[in-house]
C-alpha cells in the first residue's frame, strides 16, 4: 500500500492535469466513482470502485492505457470505454 501511495503522489507530481487541471465527473453509479482529470492535451480518467464485488465502470467513450493502479498486473493494460474492476480496485487512465 506505500508502495502504491508514493507511486500516486510521484504521478501526481509529475502530471498538472492531476493536480491543477479541471475536474469533470463522468459517472457515480452505485459504489463506482469515474471523473476526468485534464490540462491542456494530457488527460486522464480515474475509476473507482469502492464496492466488496466486481463493477463495470463506463469511461465514457475514453480510450487509453492504465498509467497507474491498484493491482500492478494492469499497468499499460488497453482500456476502450468501459473497464472491469474488482471490489476495492482503482485505476488511472491515461487517455490516447
Amino acid at each position: 500500500m506505500l508502495g502504491l501511495y508514493r507511486a500516486l503522489l510521484a504521478m501526481r507530481r509529475a502530471e498538472p492535469a492531476l493536480h491543477v487541471g479541471e475536474h469533470r465527473t463522468v459517472g457515480a453509479d452505485a459504489d463506482v466513482l469515474v471523473y476526468e482529470r485534464s490540462a491542456g492535451e494530457n488527460r486522464f480518467v480515474i475509476a473507482l470502485n469502492l464496492g466488496a464485488g466486481a463493477a463495470e465502470a463506463a469511461l465514457d467513450g475514453a480510450a487509453g492505457e492504465v498509467a497507474l493502479g491498484t493491482s500492478v498486473t494492469r499497468l499499460d493494460e488497453r482500456v476502450d470505454g468501459r473497464v472491469r474492476l474488482e471490489g476495492g480496485e482503482a485505476v488511472v487512465v491515461r487517455r490516447s
